[in-house]
């Protein structure tokens, strides 16, 4: 199959994502924008349905509101609540969860979220959550001007979008986590590592981002880190195993000491090969990473999409990827990477 016509198909599905669009495998939504009702005390319990509280303009019930949560396990088994911790911008100065185990091992489809900071300033840190969950559910959200420090916690299992950082006026820190998804799938939900988008900031440092990888029988995919967002750092991040490790979509961005392997062999008819990065805006600069694929596994290093420009790409180590680089934008900066750029054949 072209490949390049293949990997076109992938990114209209992976646009789909900063829409909202629900039509989709990969896109993604606004998560739980169901009625209250849809959710509160689907457990069957009444007096565990009794103990959430309203999450304010969201329409949606938490377990806690607006108050630091540490040293607990909560499981959504025993609470019928749409989301697990809630804080808006009335959180409590120094507000933090801090030694959390978040369980979401429901199985139940529909919409959940661990933790969501809707506009408040908080640190979320040395929290687990564990999940088994059909449908979609992000462990953490941090939107609509949210502020804060999300570090140092571990993400395992099945999720929507591990980290989502979306927004304007959202400012956040993510440090030394560890997202790790289904891996291969190919059925449910694409899952994406960590996103950031509409708007949002964020320096994402010292992170291990592990298995998102779309498998299916349809164009969709799976990424690493989604970058739909400006003024943004990437730095010292580990991936291994996405198919598209880091997708780079706007501009004035930089990465330095990132990462990326894959060994992954496709078992869908589509054949997925893996990515390294992926410029779609202006003004980035990524330096001094590591983008290696076991042979055979991997298509492009570094791909440069037609309509972005002067994007810097410089003293990079790429192996294993069938085209080490592909540069279709505009007054590129490719120096001192030791892989010439290489087209993709029709």
């Amino acid at each position: 199959m072209n490949q390049l016509r293949l990997f076109l198909g992938i990114i209209v599905s992976l646009f789909l994502i900063i829409s909202g669009c629900e039509s989709s495998t990969n896109s993604v939504s606004e998560p739980g924008t169901a009625n209250i009702s849809d959710h509160a005390g689907s457990n069957g319990n009444a007096a565990v349905a009794a103990t959430c509280k309203s999450a304010g303009s969201t329409g949606l019930t938490a377990l806690y509101v607006n108050e630091s949560v540490k040293n607990t396990t909560i499981d959504f088994d025993d609470h019928g609540c749409d989301i697990a911790i809630y804080f808006n911008e009335n959180a409590p100065k120094n507000a933090n969860v801090r030694n959390v185990t978040i369980i979401q091992e429901t199985g139940e489809s529909g919409k959940s979220t661990g933790i969501r900071n809707n506009g408040g300033n908080v640190k979320v840190t040395r929290t687990e959550f564990t999940t088994d969950f059909s449908g979609q559910y992000v462990p953490i959200r941090y939107d609509n001007g949210a502020t804060g420090t999300i570090s140092s916690n571990k993400l395992n299992g099945t999720h929507r979008t591990g980290i989502l950082a979306r927004g304007s006026g959202t400012d956040v820190t993510i440090r030394g986590n560890s997202v790790t998804g289904s891996g291969a799938k190919s059925s449910g939900w694409a899952e994406n590592g960590i996103q950031v988008d509409q708007g949002a900031v964020a320096e994402i440092v010292n992170n291990e981002i592990t298995g998102h990888w779309w498998d299916g029988e349809s164009n969709d995919a799976s990424t690493g880190l989604i970058l739909f967002a400006s003024n943004s750092k990437v730095n010292n991040n580990t991936y291994h195993n996405n198919e598209f490790s880091m997708y780079i979509a706007g501009n004035n961005n930089d990465g330095k000491g990132n990462q990326t392997s894959s060994d992954i062999v496709s078992q869908s008819s589509f054949d997925f090969k893996a990515y390294g990065v992926l410029f779609a805006g202006e003004n980035n600069h990524f330096a001094g990473n590591s983008f290696s694929s076991a042979e055979g596994t991997g298509a492009v290093g570094v791909y440069i999409f037609s309509g972005s420009a002067k994007n810097k790409v410089t003293g990079n180590r790429i192996s294993g990827f069938e085209n080490p680089i592909f540069d279709g934008g505009n007054n590129s900066l490719v120096k001192g990477t030791p892989a010439p750029p290489n087209g993709i054949g029709n």
